[in-house]
């Protein structure tokens, strides 16, 4: 038998405009182990911050300018309309190349996904190292697929066939440093959060979290130190993000993990549980060794809502961690999701209330608030299926809206998710903290701004200087020298209601960009007062799915601003962005539309006063 070697076009979804982003660690992880294995490998990343035609017209390039035979691609259940059209351009281009799907997507819902991806051939399901060796091997000598553990395929007659579920899992140990640079390269020079991998899956069983059925599997150290000495010193990276869902905090870990991260000299984010034994000694050696903020899934401050989402944790020993961690002096990064069978009206009070109460022990500009998305994998995903209370595929298709599963009214519900979260993010949480006598100065340097306030627990003057372009929410809180946590709310002193509000009058106006920005401006400069055919949104991807805040507002696709006629159109992103790359597209498909930043447009209105 002549072996024919097979190429392989590894296919990643991102967004490169945004250098705050962490780098995916899955299809990295792949490409390694199929490289290592001396399979003819090449990378291809679908950049989000192109639009659909673009990414085709590449991706059918790369595809014909490495004679691709295999097309491999993967991502979450958010990405289905994304991965249909990858599949789709791979097969108009050659029938004959086999599309292999990964992920999450296809691991939980492999029926539905296979349905739904009419033009992919393989899903493989679960951890893809192995199966994704196995496979390729398979392919690229010709034998049935069938005799590779777990994988579901079409067979001759179009059905849907599974193999014997894969009970063997990846050696993390084992793993090759997954191949980052195959897909970014040169751009993660300077990047500011490389991720890089602790640990998969999770012992614990939330009702809302999606999970493999294996448990927590830990990667050895010294591996993950090996990865980072080579990304961090080779792409002079700025920071560092620890994913894993399951942290360790014993002892010789943390002693382990502290002593070897310290090394590096870099700010360091981790996720982990709260847990009792994360303790104010454990918090201070991370915070020694270069911890500056931990991801926690707060979820509810209620118990009886903890106790419906088997979380595991109490309120009282939330609020015991999270002040031990503000006294190590490391930000704590909270999350809020609402909608559990057991909310009610008083248990959304009660959380919203505790949030706000407790502003000083969170990162004011890195707090979300949102409904459960009820996705394939997850208790109460299941649950809503086998009640009828969803559809799969329609649920699917529609990329996985909230449904209502509380006790909540519908009215209420809709009034929660699609307005008040985030005009109580807005207007309650992310605002100054233990700040006053807040000035100012616009006029020393251009391009920035000197803000000068004072803290009130302490008395202590500060001064700040902040470049427009690199405004970042996440830089908006910081620790004054009593320890006291501060936070300014830039945004809100660069607003100029009067002049947002004479450009939205005088000429034909879009924003664009649906992020939080936009809504501090939404709330704080009138538009909320205004009709909704006053002026428009513009943004792409999730944010069309998801909406604005308030559903009366229509979101349209960027190309609507050409047939809208749209005169000026106002850029409401923050400088996790790369800003100038973003405009300086967007003036070039609209020559005939005028684009500011938002920082442009309120800063000139400010100074004119």
């Amino acid at each position: 038998m002549v072996i024919v070697e097979r190429r392989v076009l590894i296919c990643l979804i991102h967004n490169l405009d945004n250098r705050h982003l962490t780098v995916p660690t899955g299809a990295a992880f792949i490409s390694a182990v199929l490289k290592h294995e001396l399979f003819n490998v090449r990378n291809f990343l679908w950049d989000l911050a192109k639009d659909d035609a673009t990414n085709t017209e590449r991706l059918k390039e790369a595809l014909s300018r490495y004679d691709i035979d295999v097309l491999m691609c993967g991502g979450m259940v958010f990405d289905y309309r994304i991965l249909e059209r990858i599949f789709l351009t791979t097969k108009a281009l050659s029938q004959s190349i086999i599309t292999i799907q990964g992920g999450c997507f296809v691991s939980y819902s492999p029926v539905e996904s296979m349905k739904l991806l009419a033009d992919c051939d393989i899903g493989v399901l679960g951890e893809g190292e192995i199966t994704a060796c196995e496979l390729m091997s398979a392919i690229q000598d010709g034998k049935d697929i069938s005799i590779v553990k777990g994988i579901v395929f079409r067979d001759a007659a179009g059905g849907l066939r599974f193999t014997d579920k894969r009970v063997e899992k990846p050696d993390l140990s084992a793993l090759p440093i997954p191949d980052a640079e195959g897909f970014f390269g040169d751009w993660l020079k300077s990047h500011e959060a490389y991720m890089v991998t602790s640990g998969r899956n999770c012992n614990h069983a939330c009702t809302f979290c999606t999970k493999f059925d294996s448990r927590y599997r830990e990667r050895p150290l010294e591996k993950v130190f090996e990865e980072l000495d080579y990304y961090l010193l080779k792409y002079k990276i700025k920071g560092v993000r620890i994913l894993n869902e399951y942290f360790s905090v014993e002892e010789s870990y943390i002693s382990a993990f502290c002593e070897g991260i310290r090394r590096f000299n870099l700010p360091v984010t981790i996720q982990t549980r709260i847990s009792q034994a994360l303790t104010l000694e454990v918090l201070k050696k991370l915070k020694e060794s270069g911890v500056v903020a931990i991801a926690f899934g707060i979820e509810s401050a209620d118990d009886t809502v903890l106790r419906s989402m088997k979380k595991g944790v109490t309120t009282e020993m939330m609020l015991k961690v999270l002040r031990d961690v503000k006294a190590a002096g490391i930000v704590s990064i909270g999350s809020f999701i609402f909608g559990d069978p057991a909310e009610s009206r008083e248990t959304v009070q009660r959380t919203l209330d505790f949030a706000k109460e407790h502003r000083d022990l969170l990162n004011n500009n890195n707090v979300s608030f949102q409904m459960i998305r009820l996705c394939p994998g997850s208790a109460l995903y299941d649950k809503a299926v086998s009640k009828g209370k969803l559809d799969p595929m329609t649920h699917i298709k529609n990329l996985c809206p909230p449904v209502n599963i509380s006790r909540l009214s519908d009215e209420e519900y809709a009034y929660y998710n699609d307005y008040y979260f985030i005009n109580f993010l807005t207007n309650h949480i992310e605002t100054d903290l233990n700040i006053d006598s807040v000035k100012v100065d616009r006029t020393a340097e251009p391009g920035s701004c000197l803000f000068k306030y004072r803290c009130v627990s302490c008395g202590k003057q500060h001064e700040l200087r902040v470049e427009y372009r690199k405004i970042r929410l996440v830089d908006c809180k910081f620790f004054c020298g009593c320890g006291e946590a501060l936070a300014l709310d830039f945004i809100y002193h660069l607003l100029d209601k009067e002049h947002i509000l004479d450009t939205v009058s005088s000429l034909r106006t879009a924003f664009y960009g649906l992020g939080r920005i936009f809504y501090k401006l939404y709330s704080k400069c009138g538009l909320s007062e205004l009709q909704d055919n006053e002026y428009y949104l513009v943004d792409r991807g999730l944010a069309l799915a998801w909406s604005a805040g308030n559903k009366q507002l229509k979101v349209y696709p960027p190309e609507s601003i050409g047939e809208l006629g749209v005169e000026k159109v106002i850029v409401t992103i923050s400088g996790e962005y790369d800003l100038d790359k973003i405009v300086t597209d967007l003036r070039l498909r609209y020559p005939k539309t005028e684009f500011t930043m938002w920082f442009d447009s309120f800063s000139m209105g400010a100074e004119k006063k």
